[in-house]
């Protein structure tokens, strides 16, 4: 096989173009549940090659960061134009091996797999071929790969050393759930710049957290084109795009939205001085509502939720969060936030990370 490379290989689009200038370490066909999601087919095929011997002939590709089942994710390197993943870089070897999409090979039957992999979860239907070694889950190297890639990896081995011992920089996880606090707290905001609130409680621990504050609350009677406004904003996924909707609400139902989809539970609570509405979403769906009478002196909103384990496995950086907390008292001192049970105070020279005053304007 060797006298097949280097082998070309690109994107849909054709601004992706690479040379595999070797044969592969080995071939993985993985079932396990996420590579069925990424791919969107039954199964992902990727071939293990030194990054060095992957050659980019064309248009720099984009990089994202995508959630992994070990927890410390993948960067996925995909065609910055029609958005094919090409390759990826797992966090054990880092940047020193890439894994080939081999279906973006021009000739991907150079590449069959080696050994089918995570079998548990493989689709009922797929038959793996008789005489291709398949395994549970994951492997022993030296009982299947070839010496030839055993060797090749060991000449690899003090630089994917230096990488895990931090000589080369890891990837960053993203804190999602710091992401998911800093998006719900645009509409406390917008009700403090309004007048209609004074103070903000916020709490994150691990991967749960809650907003409260003392505005006007969702209107509970409003509805768009039929709709019932919360549920417009809360699923707004499920409703098209018109240009001829309010521009505004339609922002703020694709925020709210997309950070209900992003957990496994979100409950929602709006109180009124006469009335109180409850409301219980589930993997971004709706599950229950209620609205019930009572008299009260206080009104506001409280959103308490948990970020789908999948999302993210480690817990919020809560020192970081808090200080992108007290980033915004700078801009308005008069703001009462309060984060964990602790009342915050504005650092002393530092900027805004979000100025309150241009965001009312906007």
């Amino acid at each position: 096989m060797t006298d097949l490379f280097p082998a070309e290989g690109g994107c849909d689009c054709k601004a992706i173009r690479y040379s595999l200038q070797c044969k592969p370490l080995f071939v993985h066909c993985c079932h396990c549940k996420w590579c069925q999601c990424e791919s969107g087919a039954a199964f992902a095929l990727n071939a293990m090659v030194e990054s060095d011997y992957v050659v980019n002939l064309g248009a720099e590709p984009e990089v994202i960061h995508t959630p992994s089942d070990s927890g410390r994710g993948q960067m996925i390197a995909r065609c910055p134009q029609c958005k094919v993943a090409v390759w990826s870089k797992y966090a054990g070897a880092g940047p020193i091996v890439k894994f080939v999409r081999v279906g973006t090979l021009d000739n991907p039957d150079l590449c069959p797999p080696d050994i089918h992999i995570f079998t548990q979860s493989k689709q009922a239907w797929f038959q793996i071929p008789e005489g291709t070694p398949a395994v549970a889950e994951y492997y022993d190297r030296e009982k299947y790969w070839p010496a030839e890639s055993l060797a090749r990896r060991q000449a690899m081995l003090p630089a994917i050393e230096a990488y895990q011992a931090g000589t080369a920089k890891p990837y960053p996880a993203p804190d999602l759930t710091a992401t998911a606090v800093r998006a719900l707290i645009l509409y406390s905001l917008l009700e403090f710049q309004s007048g209609h609130a004074t103070t903000i409680h916020v709490t994150a621990e691990g991967t749960a957290f809650s907003i409260a504050d003392d505005g006007r609350g969702h209107p509970l009677d409003r509805t768009v084109e039929g709709t019932s406004y919360l549920k417009f904003i809360y699923t707004h996924f499920d409703y098209p795009f018109e240009a001829g909707r309010s521009a505004p609400i339609q922002l703020q139902g694709i925020g709210i939205s997309l950070v209900n989809a992003m957990c496994s539970e979100l409950a929602l609570t709006v109180t009124k001085k006469d009335e109180t509405l409850q409301v219980l979403f589930r993997q971004g769906q709706l599950q229950s509502s209620n609205r019930t009478s009572v008299v009260s002196d206080k009104t506001g909103i409280s959103i308490s939720a948990k970020l789908s384990a999948h999302l993210q496995t480690t817990g919020v950086n809560t020192k970081a969060l808090e200080e992108w907390l007290q980033g915004l008292l700078v801009s308005d001192p008069t703001l009462k936030l309060v984060f964990n049970g602790r009342a915050l105070q504005a650092p002393e020279q530092i900027q805004p990370p979000i100025s309150t005053t241009n965001l009312k304007a906007q």
